[in-house]
Order: structure tokens, then sequence, then C-alpha cells
């Protein structure tokens, strides 16, 4: 099958697979990442050994003309942020997007952390046809995903990433087969993008959910102010303790980590750093 593959390093052994298998890459579509949260050095580097266009723009029908038609046969889309436009869904045998959460259920730009934030106890992968809508999609595919008590967003990331390769694998296995199955979404739920409020640690808040919050962001960080400055948290551990301190209050500095009182218990700070510039008056 001939490819044209959108996506960044978040999915990389997605077109991995795409590429282990036998099956031709017609041309990668990615786009500028800022190398600091977000990558596309690893796909990049596999479009180049495989001497495929790499295009960083949005993809568009003028830019698929070096492709006859009769070679696209799949469009794959995983972890793409731009909206595919409908005369290229058409253009294609077989347009297919990667969708991390168990659709209908999880629509939206970055289901991981609010799955995180709910307290889960599931999601999973989809691969769904390509639609007018986000994530719209007919279902062709799925795979569940169990949560544990102490999910965090890179280990459900990874997760994620090692249910994805297998079900794309499938569908290359026997894609007609799926795409008469496909079956049509129900109405589902929707999550915008995070706001910063919604990353931002309460203090006045049980122990449990300050972790879920600190747990939902992980590496991408979430925020907390601190004797009125501003930090950027990236790893905490959260215990019950009974104490007389004022929420926000910070008891207890070591070498490496701040120690502060929520509610009904406290919060070691493990991985953290304070923002520049960003105290209040």
């Amino acid at each position: 099958m001939k490819v044209v593959y959108c996506g960044y390093d978040f999915f990389w052994n997605v077109l991995q697979e795409i590429l282990n298998g036998n099956h031709q890459l017609q041309a990668l579509y990615t786009f500028r990442t800022d190398d600091i949260y977000d990558f596309h050095n690893t796909v990049t580097a596999l479009a180049q050994e495989a001497r495929v266009p790499v295009h960083l723009a949005p993809i568009t029908l003028a830019s698929l003309e070096p492709i006859p038609r009769a070679d696209r046969n799949l469009l794959l889309c995983a972890a793409y942020p731009y909206k595919v436009p409908a005369e290229v869904i058409a253009s294609f045998d077989y347009a297919v997007n990667v969708h991390p959460s168990l659709l209908p259920e999880g629509r939206g730009p970055w289901p991981l952390p609010w799955s995180i934030l709910r307290g889960d106890v599931k999601t999973g992968v989809t691969l769904h046809t390509l639609a007018r809508d986000w994530d719209a999609g007919d279902i062709l595919l799925q795979d569940e995903i169990r949560l544990s008590a102490d999910e965090n967003l890179e280990s459900l990331s990874a997760k994620i990433q090692l249910c994805a390769a297998p079900l794309v694998r499938n569908f290359l296995a026997q894609p007609g087969e799926f795409w008469r199955n496909a079956r049509a979404q129900s109405a589902g739920s929707y999550q915008s993008w995070p706001r910063e409020s919604d990353r931002t640690v309460i203090w006045d808040a049980e122990v449990a959910a300050i972790d879920r919050v600190i747990r939902a962001f992980g590496k991408f960080e979430s925020f907390a102010w601190i004797q009125g400055r501003k930090y950027f948290v990236r790893d905490a551990r959260v215990w019950r303790h009974a104490h007389a301190y004022v929420p926000g209050t910070l008891v207890h500095t070591m070498n490496r980590e701040l120690v502060v009182a929520a509610r009904d218990g406290l919060v070691c700070l493990r991985h953290f750093e304070p923002a520049v510039q960003a105290t209040v008056e």
C-alpha cells in the first residue's frame, strides 16, 4: 500500500510500523515543533531515509499534486494538529486518523490529561475514518488500555503509543474489510485544550486532587503558586497528614524538594522550577 503520513514524533512507531511492512511511504506531513515538549526529528529522519518529501506546511490538494491519484492509497494521520481538507480526504482510497481515546468519548486535541484528571480506569486508541468534523469519523478499530491508580502523563503516553502500532498493522492487513464494517459514532464527549486554570494546583484541595493534576501534566508541567511566586511543577508525592498549616504554606525545604501544605495533607514537590519574573505584588 502507498501511504502519505501526517504526524510528529508522538506516534513515530506508527510510521515505523508502516515502513517495516510491505508499504511505500509517499510523503511526510509534519509541522514545526518547539523541540522542548514536541519533536519531529524521528519521523523526519525516517522519511529522509525513505527518500520522500517532508512538508512542514499543512497538507493541501495542491501540495499532493506530485503524487498521482492512483498512488494515493492511504492517508494516515497520527497526532496531526491541522484540519485535513475534505478535498484531500476524497482524493485517497482510505483516509484514517489515530486518536488516543476510546471514541466517541474523549474527542479533542489532548485527551490524555483529562483521563487522569477524571480518574478514569480505562481509555484506549481508536482508528477512525477522517471526516469533516474533528474525531467524528466512523470507527474502524479500537483497543482498550487500563489506567493504574498512579498513572501519569508519561506512562499513559507510553501505553497509548505501544497500543497504536499493532492497531495500524491490523488495519493494513485488511483495510477493505475494516472499511466496509466501520461503525458510526454516537454523541460521545469532547474535551478542549486544557486551560492554565486546569493545570494549576489549588492548595486548598485534598492531596488526591492535587496529585491528579500533577500526574496529568507530568513533564508538560502543571503550575503552582508558593509564597507569591509561580512554579512549573513536573513531579510530586503527596500524603494525607493532619496539620494546622494554612493550605499553600511552605512548611519545609530540603536540598532539592519543597513541602507545601494542602487541605488534608502535605505535598512534596520533587521536580520543579520557578517561573521567570512571575511574582505577585
